[in-house]
């Protein structure tokens, strides 16, 4: 089984910047334990949440945890998927988005950076300092994961 995990950054300017972490196993599981493969840093995102398995070269995704599971297939909240080329799937704030490229299935996400409006009202420009802060996703209308920054008002 070969699959991959991509995160596409977007940067404010425009530059992107790609990672691709590759997996030959049976199953992956997403989730934010220590035994996930895919691990999404989010309080609603169960420790083990989804099972990816791909049987006769087609790709399956099903809930694992039963409590605090929600998996979203273009739309729709499963137990248990067909994947297709084109599909997207939400996992609490992640968006991912299915592919099939040279006989490798692909999970797709894109972050872009996000500037948030200050709390004074003024236009707000990243601190010297700022960072990413880990844990801190936001999603923009798109549904595209946004890392947000620190951001300080120079009026």
């Amino acid at each position: 089984m070969h699959i991959q995990y991509i995160i596409e950054k977007i940067s404010l300017k425009g530059q992107k910047e790609r990672s691709v972490q590759d997996f030959e196993k049976p199953e992956i599981i997403i989730g934010r334990g220590s035994r996930a493969d895919i691990l999404l840093r989010e309080s609603i995102v169960a420790f083990l949440h989804a099972r990816l398995c791909l049987k006769e070269n087609r790709l399956f995704i099903e809930r694992i945890e039963s409590r605090k599971c929600i998996i979203s297939v273009n739309g729709r909240v499963i137990k248990q998927s067909l994947l297709m080329t084109g599909d997207t799937i939400i996992i609490g704030n992640t968006t991912l988005t299915v592919a099939f490229e040279n006989e490798i299935w692909q999970l797709i996400e894109v972050r872009k950076e996000l500037i948030l409006p200050g709390i004074c009202g003024h236009e707000v420009k990243p601190h010297i300092f700022s960072q990413s802060l880990p844990g801190l996703d936001s999603q923009d209308r798109n549904g595209v994961v946004a890392d947000c920054k620190i951001f300080q008002c120079n009026q």
